[in-house]
């Protein structure tokens, strides 16, 4: 038996999340709502819900939100050692209702993110999934206990002004809204300069 046995894990992934405490949500959220009573629903990774085209970026009420989500990409650049600086690319909204739901997609950007404005309990958690498909029918095969080196998937619950950072490139989904109230939140890419 090997006495200097040592497990190093290659092709790590990642996702960042901080709660912005700073960022009043009522005006956005008033936002969301106008904009979904005067323009029509585009359809990307939604099934039913409410998908708004990419927003106006020189609008006031998105300014706070903004300067955060490149506050913390440059964070996030800095920690991976990325020498650029982050880009805000496009954001927009998602209104989902009961049963509503973004099935999987990814994006074709550096960073992409979620910030939430409305959170009723039961409406869903954001969902990222294995890169490789294979990897599944492997790990079920061995029939063996989930870790940070055979997850399939990793589930977050979200929360009211907390945003989540990652790599675009990464499958995500949203579980359905099985709550009666809106679940809202506002997605973005991030390129570089």
């Amino acid at each position: 038996m090997s006495k200097n046995l040592y497990i190093q894990p290659i092709f790590s992934k990642f996702y960042s999340s901080c709660i912005e405490q700073d960022i009043d949500v009522e005006p956005l959220i008033k936002e969301a709502y106008w904009l979904e009573k005067n323009t029509s629903s585009v359809f990307k990774s939604n099934s039913g819900g409410w998908h708004s085209d990419y927003l106006n970026l020189n609008k006031d009420v998105y300014k706070p939100l903004i300067n955060s989500i490149i506050e913390s990409s440059s964070a996030v650049f800095k920690e991976l050692k990325i020498h650029h600086t982050p880009v805000l690319k496009n954001m927009w909204f998602n209104i989902n209702r009961v049963g509503n739901y973004n099935f999987q997609h990814l994006h074709l950007s550096v960073l992409s993110g979620t910030f939430y404005l409305k959170v009723p309990n039961n409406s869903g958690n954001f969902v990222f999934t294995t890169t490789n498909p294979l990897e599944g029918m492997y790990y079920y095969r061995l029939n063996c206990e989930q870790n940070i080196f055979n997850s399939l998937k990793e589930l977050i619950e979200p929360e009211v002004n907390k945003m989540i950072l990652f790599p675009s490139l990464i499958p995500h989904y949203v579980e359905p809204n099985l709550s009666n109230e809106d679940r809202i939140s506002i997605a973005f890419d991030i390129s570089i300069e």
